[in-house]
């Protein structure tokens, strides 16, 4: 029979998991994604409420495409500020207690701890943290820079707005996911010399080298 106290602790938050789970870094970092995260409607409020509607309707047309544009780079930012608020024993602990992880992706996240534990220091990989503060900060100033590049350039640019931020914004994107994807291959190929078995269990899934997805928010 399953002790009562048990079931309060499967269903444990996100939140307190990476609370509990992570040392001073992961918190710090925690509490920064919270407010980075709070923070993407502070420049939404001042261009509704305070530049009183500074853009024609297509004008408006293109702030959506634009942040469209940025908000779909959370796919690459996400996986690096999530590791790095991620330690080993996030990990182990989210199996434990039941968090939503697929079938597929329980073996990957198993073997990911295992690295952490092995390659890194108390759980963690060097440098971890560090490279998720970066790529929260990029995605929270692009976000920014997104706003205020419509609001000024439209006027002059019109319907070549968009295109242009594109032109910006999507080569950075791409830089990140490939420093993401080096990054994880590297700690990946250091896991095989050490003879982990993660580059199989990577190749199994037919996955690009990168942290675990899972658990989600």
């Amino acid at each position: 029979m399953q002790h009562p106290r048990s079931t309060t602790r499967r269903d444990q938050s996100w939140l307190s998991l990476v609370w509990e789970t992570g040392g001073a870094a992961e918190r710090m970092l925690l509490v920064a994604f919270l407010v980075g995260m709070a923070f993407l409607v502070v420049p939404l409020v001042i261009v509704l409420f305070w530049l009183r509607d500074p853009l024609s309707q297509s004008g408006w047309f293109a702030m959506g495409e634009g942040i469209a544009i940025t908000g779909s780079s959370w796919i690459i930012v996400y996986p690096t500020v999530a590791d790095g608020m991620h330690t080993s024993r996030f990990y182990r602990a989210a199996l434990e207690r039941g968090r939503e992880i697929p079938p597929n992706d329980r073996e990957y996240v198993v073997e990911w701890a295992t690295v952490k534990e092995k390659l890194g220091v108390s759980g963690q990989f060097p440098n971890a943290v560090r490279f998720a503060y970066l790529y929260l900060l990029l995605y929270v100033g692009m976000w920014c820079f997104c706003l205020a590049f419509v609001i000024l350039f439209y006027p002059i640019l019109t319907d070549w707005t968009v295109p242009s931020f594109a032109l910006i914004a999507i080569p950075l994107y791409a830089i990140l996911w490939l420093h993401s994807r080096a990054r994880s291959k590297t700690l990946i190929n250091k896991a095989t010399l050490r003879g982990l078995p993660l580059t199989e269990v990577l190749a199994r899934q037919n996955w690009w080298p990168r942290p675990p997805l899972y658990p989600l928010l």
